[in-house]
């Protein structure tokens, strides 16, 4: 996949605040391009004009080092998601089993919360976890992608 950028200069790639980090630009146009790759070669083509090649190395370094920090930060995140929603299912069917004990109100009450965080929980594994494997995956492929300048 070959991605056109235009740099005049290694700053403009860079973090504002934290120049050993990408730019929230530059790494919202990377992921925005990189989202319908099919992510069977590990080949990353930059077409970089107005760059001095002797940032080309620096850049390809900050690049790898960023996405693999991310990469690492959003695995970590997912897996304490991961520890709350079955800590939401676990409640959601101890309600269930509590409305089996009443036999008014409560009962209705106790059942229609626990559907409700059940159901949450089913469509965030059904739909959500799709699009929270898409951006890890973009994440590992930018992080571990052969980078080749082209200018």
């Amino acid at each position: 996949m070959e991605i056109d950028i235009n740099l005049n200069s290694l700053d403009e790639a860079l973090g504002k605040y934290n120049k050993e980090e990408l730019s929230d630009d530059f790494d919202s146009y990377l992921i925005a391009h990189c989202a319908f790759l099919s992510f069977k070669n590990n080949l990353l083509v930059l077409n970089i004009k107005g760059l001095p090649k002797k940032n080309w190395k620096k850049l390809d370094d900050i690049i790898h080092s960023y996405y693999l920090n991310k990469l690492n930060r959003y695995n970590k995140i997912d897996d304490i998601e991961s520890y709350i929603r079955i800590g939401f299912f676990i409640i959601g069917i101890l309600a269930i089993l509590i409305s089996e004990l009443f036999t008014s109100f409560l009962s209705e009450l106790f059942l229609i919360a626990a559907w409700v965080i059940v159901w949450e929980l089913v469509y965030d594994l059904l739909f959500k976890e799709i699009k929270r494997r898409r951006k890890a995956k973009i994440y590992k492929y930018l992080a571990n992608a052969k980078i080749v300048f082209i200018k």
